[in-house]
Formats: C-alpha cells, sequence, structure tokens
C-alpha cells in the first residue's frame, strides 16, 4: 500500500464517529457524483475548504518554457 494511503488510514483511525462519517460521505461522492451542489452541501460549511461560485471560469496557463527535459518526462522514464 502506498504511503498516502497508510497516512490516510492512520489519520481516520483518530476521526470521531461522526467526522469518520462526514469523510466517507465525502470519499463516496468523489467516487459516485460530479454534482457540484452536493459537494457544496458537503463542503460549503466547512472553512478549510473554499469552493469557487459555480460559473467561474478558470484561465488557461501556458507552462513555463524552460530548457532541458520537463520533470514530468524524467520522471516517467525514470519509472520505466
Amino acid at each position: 500500500m502506498g504511503a498516502t494511503k497508510d497516512s490516510l488510514r492512520q489519520t481516520i483511525e483518530s476521526l470521531t464517529e461522526e467526522q469518520a462519517r462526514q469523510t466517507l460521505d465525502f470519499v463516496r461522492s468523489l467516487q459516485n457524483d460530479k454534482d457540484y451542489a452536493r459537494l457544496r452541501r458537503l463542503l460549503g460549511g466547512n472553512p478549510a475548504f473554499k469552493l469557487p461560485p459555480r460559473d467561474h471560469q478558470f484561465r488557461d496557463v501556458k507552462p513555463v518554457e524552460v530548457p532541458g527535459t520537463p520533470a514530468s518526462k524524467l520522471l516517467i522514464a525514470d519509472r520505466r
């Protein structure tokens, strides 16, 4: 199992029953539901999350041009 999943498992162990229920609802919404209203209902009241308005337009960002091989390609090559 990956380090992220191990960390998540340890964090979940320390949650209260209510926090665990809310977390489970959130995870299920990620797996099954892409509905913005549902996510807003689940996360909107939590100050840890800042949701943009539904009609928010994200702007395109151009990658920075640098010499050499991009790190993402180096990482992929290293994993192979």
